[in-house]
């Protein structure tokens, strides 16, 4: 998907992107040390 602010503003769209990709590898990280922790409560 190609959207095209992100072609008008190429900066913006690619901070945008790795604000994205940075914020879902941080939810990733905390979801899975979440459910580690629960697994070894049990």
């Amino acid at each position: 998907m190609k959207f095209k602010f992100q072609e008008d503003n190429h900066g913006y769209g690619e901070d945008m992107g790795a604000l994205l990709m940075f914020t879902g590898v941080i939810l990733f990280v905390l979801i899975v040390t979440a459910l580690t922790i629960k697994l070894r409560g049990n």
